[in-house]
């Protein structure tokens, strides 16, 4: 091996120049036991010390040709080169594992730098992808909405004149006002996904009017009247007699109108909703507060996420596409201001919207509107009715032995549609949520139970599994109506 051969050559030139270098015994060895030790680490470099120790102790240390030695000296010579030799092969073996670690480690980064980039290939592609989705989603969305919202002004329209003439019966009557109302209702939605997709799109506009904010603002807080009395709520507003501004006007509209809808969907009946405005330097400061739950510090962000609601599992009170909240902040960062949600004093949440009372240098300011939309607000107080319940005696005449079927439905217009078409043939019991569902189904004992699944109290597939484990009602057929996807109750 490499690692002997260099101090075999060493004893070769050191003989041919022994007699210039005489007597410096060590003079080549002590080099070719370093560049040994260097060639083949340790082993080699050992291997190459004890072969020059013979070496040299033979052939070089006085007496010549013998293994005798003549004084201490050297002896001392031939422990410091044994020494030396144990360093310079110590030392290149740790030289030697330190750089294959190193080497090592640098394939191992290579290896990580290779996969990093690669990864950071895929995360790039699927960033794209994503991006592409999301562009797909809101042109979806978009167009959808717009394909949507014709149709229904189309059926808004020849129902409101219907509902002008006098010639109605009742019952054509109510079923028109069923249809108008849910109508108004699905082009309200149908308004809210086509501005979030404007907004994701950064295509929503602003058309600043000079207009008197606190006039405005009593006006749209009109509209919640008749409901607070429905409900009991104690509603009061606060507002300078006058207050120009210059503001978005149907922005500002949609911006109070979802902050009310939403506070009065979460107040109890009795409970408090307050909405001030005021003036804080060149600012105004709308607050709405009311007596509800509130809302969780850790949601307080998330709730004004699109399609996020706080309330939004199966048994969730109210309904909704949780787009309001998300709208009121995008209007209210178009108009530069901020949102921000906390509790109120006496519990329940407390929403603060601050709008610059005045629009942005070098904008467009139109005159005051001659007239306020009112077509949304019909549409939020049909959504917050209350509804019916309780234990009546709600069985619809079809005959003393025809079949019970209880209809358990939050919705009171879908609740009484389909409660209507089986009264001809079956005697009809009604539920509006899933905890008065139970008792009423405990009670009758109906030979069939129709039931949607998103409910307050409790949720249908919740009732479903409290039936089920009563063994009364355990063979009762029940049939659960909903759109939404859902697992086989237990």
């Amino acid at each position: 091996m490499a690692a002997i051969l260099v101090p075999l050559a060493a004893f070769g030139l050191q003989m041919a120049l022994w007699s210039a270098i005489k007597p410096y015994v060590w003079f080549l060895f002590f080099p070719a036991v370093f560049f040994s030790s260097w060639i083949g680490g340790l082993r080699g470099g050992l291997m190459s010390t004890a072969l020059s120790t013979v070496l040299v102790w033979y052939f070089f240390i006085p007496p010549q040709f013998s293994f005798q030695l003549t004084g201490p000296m050297a002896l001392v010579s031939i422990a410091m080169f044994l020494g030396m030799g144990v360093l310079f092969s110590l030392s290149h073996e740790r030289l030697r594992n330190a750089n294959r670690q190193a080497a090592e480690a640098l394939e191992l980064a290579n290896d990580a730098n290779r996969q990093l980039q690669s990864a950071n290939g895929e995360i790039t592609r699927l960033y794209e992808k994503t991006l592409e989705i999301e562009r797909l989603k809101t042109q979806f969305f978009a167009n959808v909405s717009h394909e949507l919202r014709t149709p229904l002004t189309l059926i808004l329209g020849p129902v409101a004149k219907r509902l002008a003439a006098a010639e109605l019966t009742d019952d054509e009557r109510n079923d028109l006002d069923v249809v108008d109302r849910n109508a108004r209702l699905l082009y309200r939605h149908v308004s809210d996904l086509l501005d979030v997709a404007k907004l994701e799109a950064g295509r929503m506009q602003m058309q600043y009017s000079q207009v008197d904010m606190a006039h405005v603002t009593r006006f749209l807080a009109s509209h919640f009247d008749v409901l607070a009395g429905e409900k009991r709520i104690n509603f009061r507003i606060e507002a300078p007699d006058v207050l120009p501004a210059q503001l978005d006007v149907e922005k500002y509209r949609r911006i109070l109108l979802n902050l009310l809808s939403n506070a009065f969907k979460f107040t109890p009946n009795g409970g408090v909703v307050a909405l001030t405005l005021a003036v804080v330097g060149d600012d105004a400061v709308v607050v709405v507060q009311d007596s509800g739950p509130g809302v969780p510090p850790e949601l307080r962000e998330a709730v004004f996420e699109p399609f996020r609601q706080a309330d939004g599992g199966s048994d969730r009170a109210f309904g909704g596409t949780g787009l309001g909240l998300a709208i009121v902040k995008e209007f209210t960062h178009l108009h530069r201001g901020t949102v921000k949600i906390t509790e109120a004093a006496g519990g329940g949440a407390l929403f603060t919207v601050t709008l610059p009372l005045a629009a942005p240098a070098d904008t467009k300011v139109l005159p005051a509107p001659t007239a306020l939309e009112e077509e949304d607000a019909s549409a939020f107080q049909d959504e917050l009715r209350t509804r019916p319940g309780g234990m009546a005696a709600d069985i619809h005449a079809a005959g003393p032995d025809a079949p019970l079927v209880l209809v358990v439905e939050d919705n009171p217009d879908m609740n009484a549609f389909v409660a209507n078409s089986l009264a001809g043939l079956y005697r009809v019991a009604t539920a509006f949520d899933g905890r008065e569902g139970l008792d009423k189904a405990l009670a009758m004992r109906p030979d069939l139970i129709i039931s949607d699944v998103m409910m307050p109290r409790m949720s249908g597939d919740a009732m479903v599994r409290a039936l089920r484990a009563n063994r009364d009602m355990d063979k009762t057929a029940i049939v659960m109506l909903t759109a939404r996807p859902m697992r086989r109750p237990a």
